[in-house]
């Protein structure tokens, strides 16, 4: 009964379990594949997100060592700058 419902084609073009084998291996083949290059670009991120980092650390550090007058005052106009961007945003959003 079951065979009558199948398209008409012959049995060349019937898929058998060995062809969903190798069909399942080269999708498997390729998931890990994909996983490695993955991995790959997310290790190279990391590397790069640590670099920078490190670059943050290293002029953190120089700022440690600034009179202490000097970093009040980078710190104020770093805080004003902040200020007048976010009133400028909320200008233009008005």
């Amino acid at each position: 009964m079951l065979m009558e419902h199948l398209p008409p084609v012959g049995w060349a073009d019937v898929a058998t379990k060995r062809d969903l084998d190798v069909l399942a291996t080269r999708v498997d083949d390729r998931l890990t594949e994909m996983d490695r290059r993955w991995d790959e670009r997310f290790r190279e991120m990391d590397r790069r997100w640590d670099e920078r980092f490190t670059q943050v650390d290293r002029r953190l550090e120089r700022l440690e060592g600034m009179p202490r007058e000097f970093r009040s005052l980078l710190y104020a106009l770093m805080s004003f700058m902040a200020v007048m961007v976010g009133a400028m945003v909320a200008a233009i959003k008005i």
